[in-house]
């Protein structure tokens, strides 16, 4: 897709917040771009100074390295994973956590009796979304994982495994930073 003459571009940006903030330290601005390589030029210039931003933001807090013993969990993966975390202490079980991160449907009960699983909105879906991508690079890069993953398949289809291999790495995240230690992929062995 390419830009059209005299077109608008929305940005998201740093320094667009002095304008406007839409939330964080982030706001969005309207540019009339008259050449479009301007403007492509601009969002590049944009998108590599977000990067830089969190690559700093790393400094020497061991939380995103913690994350990155993942196969294939990369710093910004890891960073969006401890941003939408925030603090796991607030968890007081794995389980919370996995509703949390809309790894697992809530439950409907009433005297005993089972109703439809509702809440299928609750939760944060941007950690979710980073436990989905987590997923597609562990299978990628551990031979366990990918292995766990054919496993569930032959059983049941691809999404349920995925939906496993997600609920699975979601619990081996919450003992990692509760316990702080180094991911260890023989989880997927057992």
């Amino acid at each position: 897709m390419s830009l059209q003459h005299d077109s608008l571009l929305v940005i998201f940006s740093k320094q667009a917040s002095q304008n406007a903030t839409v939330g964080g330290n982030y706001g969005a601005c309207l540019i009339r771009s008259s050449d479009h390589q301007t403007g492509i030029k601009y969002i590049r210039k944009q998108v590599f100074e977000g990067t830089a931003t969190v690559a700093s933001d790393l400094g020497t807090n061991v939380l995103p390295y913690r994350l990155m013993s993942i196969h294939g969990v990369g710093r910004i993966l890891a960073m969006t994973m401890l941003y939408e975390i925030h603090n796991i202490r607030r968890f007081a079980k794995v389980g919370d956590f996995l509703s949390y991160a809309r790894l697992v449907k809530g439950t409907n009960s009433s005297a005993g009796k089972q109703y439809k699983p509702t809440g299928s909105k609750i939760g944060n879906p941007h950690l979710k979304w980073a436990f989905s991508e987590a997923i597609t690079l562990l299978k990628r890069e551990s031979p366990d994982a990918k292995a766990f993953a054919e496993r569930i398949e032959k059983q049941h289809n691809k999404a349920r495994a995925n939906t496993l291999l997600a609920v699975k790495l979601g619990r081996a995240v919450y003992w990692m930073l509760t316990r702080k230690t180094a991911f260890d992929s023989s989880i997927f062995a057992k």
